[in-house]
């Protein structure tokens, strides 16, 4: 019995070390833009943002931005790339090209657009989360920092 729930825990620990890799930060930030397509601001607080002290002042933040976003026609954004790489042991970066597409189609501002992402492994529930933001111009590369 104890070699069965030694090995159980051998592989739950190997199950999330393999969860915390570009991979799962890729998913991750792929299934962010999906969510963030249906405007679900409570699951965009809850699964996604980190950054604000509770989840009803970053469901707050993000209401306000898609208050803004749709008062210019949003529709929604067309990722065009995704860069990832681990910048320390429960760090990661990445950086989006995007488009905000209007509901005629026509993009809102710089097209394209970029957006850094910091992200930070969240060990108590085994998954990623956003930490920190940045723009950088549209034509410039996606680079991990060094």
């Amino acid at each position: 019995m104890k070699l069965i729930s030694t090995l159980a825990i051998s592989l739950s620990l190997m199950g999330c070390a393999s969860a915390q890799s570009t991979e799962s930060a890729r998913q991750f930030m792929v299934d962010y833009t999906d969510t963030w397509n249906t405007y679900d601001t409570a699951s965009l607080a809850e699964n996604f943002w980190a950054m604000r002290p509770t989840r009803e002042e970053e469901k707050a933040g993000l209401d306000a931005t898609f208050a803004r976003l749709k008062e210019q026609g949003y529709e929604k954004s067309t990722i065009h790339q995704i860069e990832v790489c681990l910048t320390g042991p429960t760090t990661a970066w990445s950086g989006l090209k995007f488009t905000r597409l209007k509901t005629d189609g026509s993009p809102i501002g710089a097209d394209p657009q970029a957006t850094n992402y910091t992200l930070e492994w969240q060990p108590d529930i085994a998954e990623w989360r956003v930490k920190g933001i940045s723009s950088q111009p549209g034509d410039d590369p996606l680079v991990c920092p060094k």
